[in-house]
């Protein structure tokens, strides 16, 4: 696929997102989020090259960051590991938006922590290498 046309897709879906009033939830009825994070967003977060095509990068990360919360914390936990990887691109937008990401994925809305210690614990050595 174009990447182009794949950033399109991407910032069409974000663009059109509704914000639930006094939330950070956001939802759309255009797409199953599920289907387009597993088939558009998750290989554009598992790519090895971190540099690679940074603007289809950042609205991955952008698109998980706003629908994280219609994302499984087991899923989201599962591509951790990846979003660290993004911390040492050389766009400063990719690598910004990744640590955005992280740090959101982390916490809840009352700024409490999502996941136990033992959830992080596994990945735990990737992010003090990082």
């Amino acid at each position: 696929m174009n990447w182009k046309h794949k950033d399109c897709a991407i910032y069409l879906v974000v663009s059109l997102s509704t914000k639930k009033a006094g939330t950070s939830n956001v939802s759309t009825d255009l797409v199953d989020v599920q289907s387009f994070f597993q088939s558009v967003i998750v290989p554009e977060l598992q790519s090895s090259d971190v540099n690679g095509y940074p603007m289809l990068k950042a609205d991955a990360l952008k698109f998980f960051t706003m629908f994280r919360s219609q994302i499984s914390k087991h899923v989201a936990l599962q591509y951790l590991p990846d979003l660290v990887r993004f911390l040492t691109a050389e766009s400063n937008v990719v690598h910004s938006y990744a640590a955005s990401c992280i740090e959101k994925l982390l916490k809840d809305e009352g700024g409490r922590a999502r996941y136990s210690s033992a959830d992080i614990a596994p990945i735990f050595p990737i992010y003090t290498t990082s």
